[in-house]
């Protein structure tokens, strides 16, 4: 490929990568009823996340280190 169609390819996945994130979160903001709801959803999310990152974290920093 040159370096022309190398450029291409990454502009046309990064516009079609962001068009999906932009639909996504869309999508997400209404489905959260309004009213003061979307600040215990935000933290709910954010508690989801952070818990999902500490068992990742947690599971990785237990393994065996592997010798070389």
């Amino acid at each position: 490929m040159t370096k022309a169609e190398v450029l291409a390819c990454i502009t046309v996945g990064g516009i079609i990568g962001s068009f999906a994130i932009a639909l996504g979160i869309d999508y997400v903001v209404h489905l959260i009823p309004p009213g003061g709801a979307g600040l215990w959803v935000s933290l709910a999310v954010l508690l989801l996340i952070g818990t999902a990152l500490l068992v990742t974290y947690r599971s990785y920093s237990r393994r065996p280190e592997a010798d070389a």
